[in-house]
């Protein structure tokens, strides 16, 4: 029973997981669209812009990164 009760919580905290993720898509595309403008639109920037950018989408998606990670490793 225990093996079961184990294995039904898994099951649900994956299904919870795809279900956060889905309301999480468009604000992660918006994310991560915004850079990819910024790319397409400064493509002559300095070193110093490109890596503020950069650092910028790092502070939002790595957290999230590392949680996906953490839950499916």
């Amino acid at each position: 029973m225990q093996i079961r009760n184990g294995f039904k919580k898994y099951a649900h905290n994956l299904h919870n997981i795809v279900r956060y993720l889905d309301n999480m898509k468009d604000k992660l595309e918006n994310t991560i669209e915004k850079p990819i403008t910024w790319l397409n639109n400064n493509e002559e920037a300095e070193k110093d812009k490109y890596d503020n950018r950069k650092k910028l989408l790092e502070e939002i998606v790595n957290p999230i990164a590392m949680w996906l990670y953490a839950i499916c490793d």
